[in-house]
């Protein structure tokens, strides 16, 4: 754990980020003090105790299968994403980075985590989703029904005997109200498929 000590010492007091470190055992072995404070309604001290208390129960497998990943290859850092208990009888949503902790002699001692709340990010995200998917069904019923009907409507009056002047307008139109359609489906099925780009 020497070679963290330092990162420690840093984030020690940290106001946005976690640290932890468990043993071989899945035991904590450390935590600083932001994840003290922020996770002392589940144990007021954690040391000793086992990885998996403060988290969801669907998430343990997916974390212990992350701290194997780095425990095996010294250079990785492992991503994860973990429901922790807020408290209130929720979670809140944390990301992590693992990377796995060696002796002097290149043994595994535990794992180092670092961590972070994207409760507020993954709200946002899920808030956006919902207004792209209003703003779809409002493209695919409220707009294109107007333009459908500008299109049948054009349909109709190329039946009728007119100015070959008014044909050519009509011709334009008709180009344009279909390349209008065209976006207005391409947007909302990108919407959808969650292919939508700026």
């Amino acid at each position: 754990m020497k070679q963290f000590s330092q990162i420690i010492a840093l984030l020690e007091n940290a106001n946005h980020y976690y640290i932890i470190c468990t043993d071989m055992q899945g035991n904590y072995s450390y935590i600083n003090q932001k994840y003290a404070n922020r996770f002392s309604h589940v144990d007021p001290d954690f040391v000793g105790k086992p990885f998996h208390i403060t988290m969801h129960p669907e998430d343990v497998a997916g974390v212990t299968a992350a701290g194997q990943k780095c425990l095996m290859n010294s250079s990785m850092l492992v991503p994860a994403m973990i429901r922790k208990h807020d408290g209130q009888g929720g979670y809140i949503i944390t990301q992590w980075e693992f990377k796995g902790m060696y002796d002097d002699s290149g043994n595994p001692e535990g794992v180092f985590c670092l961590g972070y709340d994207i409760t507020d990010f993954i709200e946002r995200l899920d808030k956006k989703d919902d207004l792209l998917k209003a703003i779809s069904f409002t493209q695919s019923h409220v707009i294109r029904r107007p333009v459908a009907n500008i299109l049948g409507v054009i349909e109709i009056l190329k039946q009728y005997d007119i100015p070959e002047e008014s044909k050519a307008m009509l011709e334009i139109l008709f180009e344009n109200t279909t390349q209008l359609d065209g976006v207005i489906r391409q947007i909302t099925d990108d919407i959808y498929k969650g292919t939508l780009t700026a």
